[in-house]
């Protein structure tokens, strides 16, 4: 997907939860915009901001704050689907309110780095960012992209109360250059995330567990 140059938009509310994806989001009326009849390719970029308890490029702080950390194969986009709605301020353009965006992906769990997923089947997570609901523009945050299809990343996501998982933030879905598992066991990415889990960051929060365990 093409990035194009853009406003920079600044979240004005937006918590801790929906930052790092530490709570469900609320289901009772969802609208979906299904990946099938959006063109993204050339739609505008609006990068979200935040602030953050840990350093969000430091692996071994991140490898403690989330409950899951794993490989994974992206195998479905589902679609987008959208929380309630958040006040933002554009650079030069006052506020706007926008419903902030989720993508649902089918995922497929190839190695567990912390945590115990099921490897067995897919598994539907839900990614902080995605399509607008006037389908106009794509919400990513910054230093973060969203994972395309039949491509492996190294994912971190925390569960929510209902056992559904999030992944949310920068960082929080890292590419992979692998066509197999040899080539994630090998890579860098892989080697430094392991790494990181037998020196991880103490964090102390709430946590919930995934309904998805093995």
């Amino acid at each position: 997907m093409k990035k194009k140059i853009i406003n920079t938009i600044a979240i004005v509310v937006l918590s801790l939860g929906l930052a790092l994806g530490a709570y469900a989001i609320n289901n009772d009326k969802p609208v979906l915009n299904t990946a099938g009849n959006v063109d993204v390719s050339d739609l505008p970029i609006y990068p979200m901001r935040s602030s953050f308890v840990i350093n969000v490029d430091n692996p071994n702080a991140k490898v403690e704050f989330f409950d899951y950390v794993f490989v994974g194969k992206v195998v479905k986009n589902h679609g987008t689907v959208y929380s309630e709605r958040m006040t933002m301020v554009a650079e030069n353009a006052g506020t706007k309110d926008i419903s902030a965006p989720y993508t649902i992906y089918e995922i497929e769990v190839i190695d567990n780095i912390k945590g115990n997923l099921n490897k067995n089947t897919p598994i539907e997570f839900r990614k902080a960012g995605g399509i607008s609901a006037d389908k106009k523009a794509v919400y990513v945050f910054e230093n973060d992209e969203l994972p395309a299809e039949n491509k492996y990343y190294i994912f971190s996501g925390s569960a929510g109360n209902d056992g559904s998982i999030i992944i949310s933030g920068p960082n929080s879905n890292i590419p992979l250059n692998a066509s197999d598992k040899q080539d994630i066991l090998s890579s860098k990415q892989y080697k430094e995330y392991k790494n990181a889990f037998e020196n991880q960051v103490k964090v102390q929060r709430e946590r919930s567990v995934s309904k998805f365990r093995e």
